[in-house]
């Protein structure tokens, strides 16, 4: 009769899993305050596009950098010439959501806040699941640190 301590995975699978968990988890968590800190006290509003120009390649999409006119959605201030980036080109009066910091601001985010929360999401879940890899690896040790210790039948 086998062991069942040797059936566990080697030490060295949970290694190489946090190691591959841990990097994402850290680089997506930092990205994620960095968002969230940037846009917690903006202000949302609409920007209306004056000029697109390409700016550069994306991953997935072509960056252009956008310029604009903003109006707080609130009615309580507006900002000129507002610059800001946006996947793909815009027409001179395309209207888009934005948010800026207040009526001085001449940079405008148009991250979405659902796209924020996909991100806090998908940094929580990697947290998780590297939580619950260091967790298995614990429970595994265990497993087989009694197992040693366990009389021979």
């Amino acid at each position: 009769m086998t062991d069942p301590a040797a059936r566990l995975a080697p030490g060295w699978v949970f290694a190489v899993l946090t190691v591959a968990l841990a990097g994402p988890a850290a680089l997506l968590s930092v990205d994620t305050v960095h968002t969230v800190s940037r846009v917690a006290g903006e202000r949302p509003g609409t920007i209306t596009v004056s000029l697109c120009v390409f700016d550069k390649y994306g991953t997935h999409e072509t960056i252009y950098r956008c310029d604009g006119d903003f109006a707080a959605r609130d009615g309580s201030f507006a900002t000129h010439d507002v610059a800001f980036h946006h996947a793909g080109r815009l027409a001179p009066g395309d209207r888009v959501a934005g948010i800026v910091s207040g009526p001085g601001d001449r940079t405008a985010d148009v991250e979405s806040r659902w796209e924020i929360g996909v991100k806090l999401a998908a940094t929580l879940a990697s947290a998780a699941a590297l939580a619950g890899v260091l967790v298995l690896w614990r429970r595994v040790r265990r497993l087989r640190a009694a197992g040693t210790k366990s009389p021979a039948r």
